[in-house]
C-alpha cells in the first residue's frame, strides 16, 4: 500500500526513567492519499499517564469510497501494523468539504469529532459532537488510570472503558493531512 508520510520527531528525551515526557513535545504531519492511512504507535509509561497536544486538518484528499478522517487513542497493541486493535479509547477527528453535506452549502471545509470505543474488537457507537469550521485546532487530553480513559478534546468530555496490561497510544490518519503538535506522554 502507498501512503505518503512526513513526521518530525523532537525532544523526545525522557526526564526521568519512568517517565516518557517530552520538553517540547512531539510534531507529527501525517498526509495521506485518498483510501490509504498511516500509524504511529507510541509505548507508554507503566501505571496511569496522560496523553496531550493539539491536532489540526490542513487538508482532505479527493474523497471516493473513504471519508479524511484521523483517531488519537489508548489502544491495546495492534497484532500487526495496519490491523484494528481489540482495545481502544479515544477520539476521531473527520473532516469533510461543505458541498459534501448538502447542497449549495459552500466549498470550504467543516469538521466534527466522535468518541472512539471498542471492546473486544466491537465498537460502540457514539453520535458525533458536532460541526464546526475546519481547520481548527483542537487541544486534547487523554487520561488513562488503569480501568478506564478519560477524554477531552475542546469543550467535550467522556469517559471510555478500557482495561489492557502494556496499552499503546495510536495515532492514524486517512485520506487527508492532519497536523499534530505538542503531543507528550506523561506518567501521573
Amino acid at each position: 500500500m502507498w501512503f505518503r508520510l512526513s513526521a518530525i520527531v523532537m525532544a523526545l528525551g525522557a526526564t526521568s526513567s519512568s517517565s516518557l515526557a517530552q520538553s517540547t513535545g512531539i510534531l507529527y504531519a501525517c498526509d495521506t492519499a485518498s483510501g490509504h492511512f498511516s500509524e504511529l504507535v507510541l509505548p507508554t509509561p507503566s501505571g496511569a499517564f496522560i496523553v496531550e497536544g493539539k491536532v489540526t486538518v490542513r487538508a482532505v484528499a479527493a474523497i471516493k469510497d473513504w471519508v479524511p478522517v484521523t483517531r488519537i487513542s489508548i489502544s491495546a497493541r495492534p497484532p500487526k501494523p495496519g490491523e484494528d486493535s481489540a482495545e481502544v479509547a479515544g477520539f476521531a477527528l473527520t473532516a469533510l468539504p461543505q458541498s459534501k453535506l448538502k447542497k449549495g452549502a459552500g466549498k470550504g471545509l467543516i469538521q466534527f469529532v466522535s468518541w472512539d470505543e471498542r471492546h473486544a474488537g466491537s465498537t460502540i457507537d457514539h453520535p458525533a459532537l458536532g460541526l464546526s469550521a475546519a481547520p481548527q485546532e483542537l487541544a486534547f487530553r487523554l487520561l488513562y488510570d488503569g480501568e478506564a480513559v478519560t477524554v477531552r478534546i475542546g469543550d467535550h468530555e467522556k469517559r471510555l472503558t478500557f482495561q489492557n496490561v502494556g496499552p499503546v497510544v495510536r495515532v492514524i490518519c486517512s485520506t487527508g493531512e492532519f497536523l499534530y503538535t505538542d503531543l507528550t506522554i506523561t506518567s501521573r
